[in-house]
């Protein structure tokens, strides 16, 4: 509703409720609230065109593939409509304000859109929560990250355009897939390697230097802070996919995970207040008694060992899908040896295992 019609309305209500006289008589909150209370009940006009507008929001910040047509027409809108310091991005850079570090020009927009980004300012609606899903994580566009406030100065390498055009990286989870393929067996640091990452990437993707664009794309991923980096140890890791039926008929179990899971659509929350924190909470996740053991698996290996093109990794194994599982290689400033890579797994192990339980 357009807001002079809105003030229409509202001045002959209360024209009307008080026969004329200009001065209230109770206040207008009052007025308002529910009939069950002693009051009127009166319609808030301005609270129901806000409602209105907060619906759009939410069907606008819903990012699963049954968006709504119109959602897309406003990305484009606000994508066109940037101020000048954002001119130099690229169309396709610019993908969703609340989830990047860019901002639209809303005195250029039109008013209804202009209006749900202003309600959207005013009730605190953000993405918010103790700690996020990797599947929530991974959906969030690497490029213009709204958390990772030092990315911007990584995207306009040559190796980050090639990243973004030939490999078509948008997300933290293509990201993070590219900087994996650096494990991949007899992977090396040289122009011409022939791992079969270096080898796909070259026929498949037209890129000329592979090494470089792993590289790049592993360096893209630490400047994440640790609540949206996908490498990090989460909560989710240590807590149930599913919770225990109630012990009592008709109860319900307590969800005690901090977690939000879903979509990035979940990750929303409206009526926020104060700064946000990317560091993840510190818990103590169900310490078992001491004489609890944990069998784990490690090993370290080389290739080539003994020579110039010696290449050392590490591996630890608990069981099949444990997030704990760990492929490693082993950084060249450390020697390239099957040796260390022995070390390296036992120290990584004892490190990730709870200090209660017997390894």
């Amino acid at each position: 509703m357009p807001r002079e019609v809105e003030t229409r309305l509202e001045k002959r209500i209360r024209k009307f409720l008080w026969d004329d006289k200009t001065l209230a008589r109770i206040n207008k909150e009052t007025i308002y609230a529910p009939i069950e209370e002693g009051r009127r009940q009166l319609l808030d006009l301005l609270a129901r065109n806000e409602a209105i507008l907060i619906t759009w929001l939410q069907s606008y910040l819903n990012l699963n593939k049954d968006r709504a047509m119109w959602t897309f027409v406003a990305d484009a809108i606000l994508a066109h409509h940037v101020p000048s310091k954002y001119t130099n991005l690229e169309e396709r850079e610019k993908i969703n304000i609340f989830l990047q570090s860019w901002t639209a020009n809303t005195n250029k927009l039109p008013k209804d859109l202009r209006d749900m980004i202003s309600v959207t300012k005013k009730y605190g609606t953000r993405l918010e929560g103790l700690t996020f899903s990797r599947g929530i994580i991974r959906q969030m566009p690497i490029w213009l990250h709204g958390e990772a406030k030092n990315a911007h100065r990584l995207r306009n390498s040559k190796e980050s355009r090639c990243l973004h055009q030939n490999h078509g990286v948008i997300t933290v989870g293509d990201i993070e897939a590219q900087a994996k393929n650096a494990w991949t067996p007899r992977h090396g640091r040289q122009r011409n390697c022939r791992c079969t990452a270096c080898a796909a990437a070259r026929t498949e993707n037209h890129c000329e230097a592979p090494y470089r664009c792993f590289s790049k794309a592993n360096k893209l991923l630490q400047t994440l802070p640790e609540k949206w980096n996908p490498l990090s140890i989460l909560p989710e890791d240590h807590e149930p996919d599913e919770l225990h039926p109630p012990d009592i008929n008709e109860g319900t179990t307590f969800d005690h995970r901090i977690t939000t899971r879903g979509s990035l659509a979940d990750a929303f929350r409206i009526f926020t207040q104060g700064e946000t924190s990317n560091t993840i909470p510190r818990m103590a996740w169900n310490p078992q008694p001491a004489d609890t053991k944990v069998e784990v698996y490690t090993d370290g290996s080389c290739q080539h060992n003994g020579s110039d093109e010696a290449r050392a990794g590490a591996g630890v194994y608990y069981r099949e899908g444990d997030a704990l599982n760990k492929a490693i290689r082993i950084p060249e400033y450390l020697p390239q040896t099957n040796q260390t890579g022995e070390i390296i797994s036992i120290t990584t192990a004892a490190a990730d295992v709870d200090p209660n339980h017997s390894l």
